[in-house]
């Protein structure tokens, strides 16, 4: 395995040669910073080391059957917004990464990161959390729909009046900076007929894609504020790994068992999404509290992900039927251990 420092370069020359009209030095200078704070923003930053490392840590698993995966599963890829039906959604809300990987990965890597987050006694009981809800939710795929059910979620997630006027007060001051023509097109496009006053400015957000360019637009339609996010797209990681990795995100966004955003979309080098504040990621700053209820849903919405139809859904419970919790639970702490070694390193 090669060292930290070897594998920080190495990813970063890949990612610059990939996107090379899209990579903003500034923002890669501040995930350089912010990943030596704690060790989950240096895990959420570091995918392509998961995907370099999980064949050599988690080699029980490497030959479990392949899916149209996350590829970057970790306790912060979810979120909420808003479907065809305006119903409110929880689930999984960022594809930047996905793959085709051993389905076992995502949830590896999911229960890692609440090992790297919370750590402590309850690993092992979280961690289970995690594996029971994907079990129940291959059995029985369906996507978090917050209206007749999921209560829970709805109220611990959506936004307050004061969150409301935060959000749309922290969008509407970004400075005005004009996009790269390829995304500001895949912008223009994706705000609504009519919105008027709009204003375009650089967004810094989220920690693993921080180095890629990601735009705002905010203005008003029919006297209330409007906003789109495009975000420069590279090629997952795992494509490093494995050339045969790569996925229609389209498709695993709107796969069978998701109440899908409409306004989301992946084009060749952007992403592009609605922005409000339900409809937006959720994260583990002010009292966020992750516990076993909502690790399970997490696995779930895992399940829901991968379960895109009967042959994948069939070969998935084979091999879960042959498959100890406790093994996952001994493969998560193993990659969190690593995980945080990589991280004291850099520090």
């Amino acid at each position: 395995m090669k060292d930290f420092k070897t594998s920080i370069e190495d990813y970063e020359g890949w990612l610059r040669g990939q996107i090379p009209d899209f990579i903003v030095d500034a923002d890669l200078e501040y995930k350089h910073k912010a990943i030596k704070k704690s060790a989950f923003a240096f895990l959420r930053g570091t995918c392509w080391r998961w995907a370099e490392t999980a064949e050599l840590l988690c080699p029980e698993f490497s030959e479990t059957p392949r899916v149209a995966a996350l590829g970057d599963a970790h306790i912060e890829n979810f979120g909420l917004w808003r479907d065809g039906e305006a119903r409110l959604v929880w689930g999984v809300n960022d594809f930047d990464e996905a793959a085709r990987t051993p389905y076992a990965y995502d949830l590896i890597r999911l229960c890692s990161s609440a090992i790297v987050a919370v750590g402590g006694d309850d690993d092992d009981a979280n961690c289970r959390a995690v594996i029971d809800g994907y079990r129940a939710g291959m059995d029985a795929p369906q996507a978090f729909v917050l209206e007749s059910s999921h209560i829970r979620l709805r109220d611990r997630f959506t936004a307050t009046d004061a969150q409301r006027e935060e959000y749309w007060a922290k969008l509407f001051a970004i400075q005005p900076r004009e996009a790269p023509q390829a995304l500001a097109r895949v912008l223009a496009d994706a705000m609504p007929a009519g919105a008027r006053d709009v204003r375009v400015g650089r967004r810094r957000a989220g920690v693993g894609s921080l180095g890629r360019a990601r735009f705002a637009a905010v203005g008003f339609l029919n006297g209330g504020p409007v906003a789109r996010e495009v975000k420069a797209l590279a090629p997952s990681c795992w494509i490093r790994v494995r050339a045969d990795a790569a996925v229609d995100l389209n498709a695993l966004a709107r796969g069978p068992h998701r109440a899908a955003d409409p306004h989301f979309a992946a084009h060749a080098h952007a992403t592009v999404r609605r922005l409000a504040p339900n409809s937006r990621k959720l994260e583990t700053e002010r009292g966020f509290v992750l516990n076993r209820r909502l690790l399970r849903a997490m696995g779930f919405e895992i399940a829901n992900t991968h379960a895109v139809d009967e042959a994948t859904v069939s070969a998935i419970n084979e091999d879960l039927s042959k498959r100890r919790t406790r093994d996952f639970i001994a493969a998560a702490s193993a990659v969190a251990a690593a995980t945080l070694r990589d991280w004291k390193s850099y520090r």
